[in-house]
């Protein structure tokens, strides 16, 4: 089924807008989209009261509150013609057009960290987890993250990595679990 022109449309601006962010986060969103300071935005978040669903990788409250790209393409989507002009009037000449279909969280990441099958667990954890990295490489030796995670040789010093199929699943099946939970709550 291909996409309408439409979806096609916001889903350029939105990866144009957001440099093709798989996962973008909520205080980068919070003043500009939603027109709320980023402390209201993150009490909301707790509470399920936002326009859409947003959600954690982990259980750390220093880990940053996360909407998934497709989520906020949706959001998007719902609102008026006026409204999105706003958003997107200054990037509308810049914007790519890519295929809605071809924008999932798996190109994305492998666009962002420009690497095909691993990703650096450290950017990783540093940006979606808020971890520090000593804690970061910590949890990897005590394989304590919900996904697969590897270093390319046997040396203590070798760079930690993640598959990117394995992130990108983790990433989808949490975005999963929180749209339900955030529809259960809307509905």
């Amino acid at each position: 089924m291909r996409p309408s022109k439409n979806k096609l449309t916001t889903a350029s601006l939105v990866a144009s807008r957001f440099n093709f962010e798989p996962m973008i986060s909520l205080s980068s969103i919070s003043v500009t989209m939603l027109a709320i300071n980023p402390n209201t935005a993150k009490r909301k978040a707790r509470d399920n009261l936002l326009p859409f669903p947003v959600f954690r990788l982990s259980e750390s409250q220093k880990a940053p509150w996360l909407i998934l790209f497709d989520h906020l393409v949706e959001y998007v989507e719902c609102l008026d013609a006026q409204s999105r002009f706003e958003l997107f009037a200054p990037i509308h000449t810049q914007a790519v057009a890519v295929p809605f279909s071809q924008l999932t969280a798996t190109q994305l990441l492998m666009r962002k960290f420009q690497r095909d099958s691993c990703l650096p667990l450290l950017e990783l954890t540093i940006e979606y987890f808020g971890l520090t990295a000593s804690s970061a490489k910590r949890k990897a030796r005590n394989d304590e993250f919900p996904f697969e995670v590897f270093r390319q040789s046997n040396s203590q010093k070798s760079t930690w990595f993640v598959s990117t199929e394995s992130f990108a699943s983790y990433v989808e099946s949490t975005a999963t679990k929180s749209r339900k939970d955030w529809l259960r709550i809307q509905c």
